[in-house]
């Protein structure tokens, strides 16, 4: 009897923390979603409904088995939000660098004005270029608002002093735009590696999925175990540079037809529209040549480092969307990896 009363007050207890740590699981998810960062009002609309559904299908998980299938899609979202929210700030703070260089090159230009105008236009140049730096994007507003009134105070007296000087004016306004343009064809690229960002890798997925031309889709997925000790060992430019070498190396293997992209820190993700015969083969070929020594330039000096890698390859099913796809892909990475010393 002593027995069977020890058993119920176990069950009970086990019952309890199962309970407790759904509701931390749950709660988590909810403030995920609470507290999200508005960079951009429809993107964060449609996470938190993304996150909503998550939270929907957890609530409703019969088993503890439907709950674990929720935290792949729970990974991928916020995921996403987060590079995309990055990619946005650092897109303007690279606009902003390129308007305070046009804006400067303007002031240069001005050289018959040497009173007051000048001096002002100099100090709002010189706010911009701090304002450059920020990572808020409220002081960012505040800062690139406050020196635009100034700059437009300055333009206003010197179009009634010098119409030579707004002319210059205008050609660095058109040569900004140009320059914008033509960062706006980059911002689709990794600037360590030169691959595809997340964000166009993703889309180029979609987008082949939902194609009914194409016949077939493999991806090949390449983790670096051994990334965040290079960053903790030779720096976080050395583990880049190994990384660009190895990313390299996979264009040479897959050759120009299939898009390569850098999927996060430590991840590649090849989408191949080839014959997937093809295609395993030649991620086989890259399970057995990334791995090993790479020499790259450590402070100056030429150094052999070792790099490591894992390699999934994912066919497309019957009927699988992209987002089913690259779940799969998620799933796989979240199992712990241990690199090796």
């Amino acid at each position: 009897m002593i027995s069977f009363q020890k058993s119920l007050t176990e069950l009970d207890r086990a019952y309890s923390v199962e309970r407790a740590a759904l509701e931390c699981y749950w709660s988590a998810i909810r403030s995920a979603e609470q507290y999200l960062v508005e960079v951009d009002p429809a993107e964060t609309k449609a996470t938190r409904a993304e996150l909503c559904e998550v939270l929907a299908i957890a609530e409703n998980s019969a088993s503890p088995d439907q709950l674990l299938d929720t935290r792949g899609r729970l990974r991928a979202s916020l995921r996403d939000y987060q590079d995309r929210t990055h990619s946005k700030i650092a897109r303007l703070r690279a606009d902003l660098q390129s308007a305070v260089a046009a804006m400067q090159s303007a002031a240069d230009s001005i050289v018959a004005q040497e009173g007051d105008h000048r001096a002002r236009l100099g100090r709002e140049i010189a706010h911009l270029k701090v304002s450059a730096t920020f990572a808020d994007l409220n002081q960012i507003r505040t800062a690139v608002l406050a020196s635009a009134h100034g700059i437009e105070v300055c333009v206003e007296r010197l179009q009634c002093e010098n119409q030579l000087a707004i002319a210059q004016l205008s050609d660095e306004i058109r040569s900004l735009h140009e320059q914008i343009e033509e960062a706006g064809k980059m911002v689709t690229l990794d600037p360590s590696t030169g691959l595809f960002n997340h964000e166009q890798i993703e889309l180029r997925v979609e987008v082949a999925a939902s194609s009914g031309i194409t016949k077939s889709l493999c991806l090949i997925y390449i983790r670096v175990r051994n990334y965040k000790l290079l960053c903790h060992q030779l720096g976080r430019a050395a583990a880049e540079t190994a990384l660009a070498a190895l990313s390299g190396r996979v264009r040479g293997i897959f050759g120009p037809k299939e898009q390569i992209g850098r999927w996060s820190d430590d991840e590649l993700l090849i989408l191949a529209q080839s014959d997937p015969v093809e295609a395993l083969a030649r991620s086989k070929r890259a399970a057995a040549s990334t791995p090993g020594e790479y020499a790259i330039h450590v402070d100056g000096a030429l150094r052999k480092i070792t790099v490591q890698t894992q390699i999934l390859f994912v066919e497309r099913r019957n009927g699988e969307t992209a987002r089913d796809l690259l779940r799969r892909v998620d799933e796989f990475a979240l199992v712990p990896q241990t690199p090796d010393r």
